[in-house]
């Protein structure tokens, strides 16, 4: 049994009288049901169905939840707009994130002191709570000093124990939350029997060769998919 401890952060930006709705915080915005303290009834729930889904073993022993107020970063080093934030579609926004790098999620979590609540047995696993493909953020990914792919670019930073970050949205459910943990499981098995073999470690995982080349091919194909498929 893993014993995690758990740290929640939430990154839900007050937003200013450019957006015309000062003092609101973003779920507000969006009329989210997101409560004003935080995560932590969500997190209680999804910490417990993932105390099942892995036949028990991860244990939640101690959670954690801090607030993020700020708009986060872009790793080219831009802070996330708000006016421009709030005018685009989910699909703008996505694409914005993209054009920029993607999230800096070591930005978030420097500021957080999660490095050293890591080195010092504090934490062991950290959840990101926000908008996560808007932010730039991927599903899951993998933290540490000997970190591979999980879902999401590995980041190595020296001295920390490997820890896993996991993305979420103010409108994550139960079966979402499945499902980003399922594709978590789907990369750790990988490398376990595999390694990180190079090249596109993102197609070495989801996207079966034809015919198949070894086993892990032979199961993604006994699951339904073809070379080139949509893997989710």
């Amino acid at each position: 049994m893993a014993e995690i401890r758990l740290l929640t952060i939430v990154c839900d930006p007050i937003l200013t009288e450019t957006s015309g709705h000062i003092h609101d915080r973003l779920h507000q915005y969006w009329g989210h049901k997101f409560p004003r303290g935080g995560l932590d009834p969500a997190a209680a729930s999804f910490a417990s169905t993932l105390y099942l889904a892995s036949r028990q073993h991860m244990h939640f022993v101690h959670r954690t939840m801090e607030m993020h107020e700020a708009w986060p970063y872009f790793k080219d080093g831009t802070q996330i707009d708000e006016q421009a934030f709030l005018s685009q579609d989910f699909a703008e926004r996505t694409a914005t994130a993209l054009a920029h790098g993607m999230g800096d999620i070591d930005r978030i979590l420097v500021e957080h002191d999660v490095y050293r609540k890591a080195r010092e047995g504090e934490i062991n696993e950290v959840w990101l709570w926000g908008c996560y493909e808007a932010f730039g953020w991927p599903e899951s990914l993998m933290v540490g000093e000997s970190p591979f792919f999980l879902n999401g670019p590995s980041l190595k930073v020296t001295g920390v124990p490997n820890f896993a970050v996991m993305g979420g949205d103010y409108m994550t459910t139960q079966s979402d939350f499945l499902h980003m943990f399922g594709h978590r499981v789907e990369c750790a098995v990988y490398h376990h029997l595999y390694g990180d073999q190079g090249g596109n470690v993102f197609g070495n995982v989801f996207t079966p060769r034809v015919p198949p080349q070894d086993a892990w091919d032979q199961y993604r194909l006994s699951r339904g998919y073809l070379a080139g498929a949509d893997p989710n």
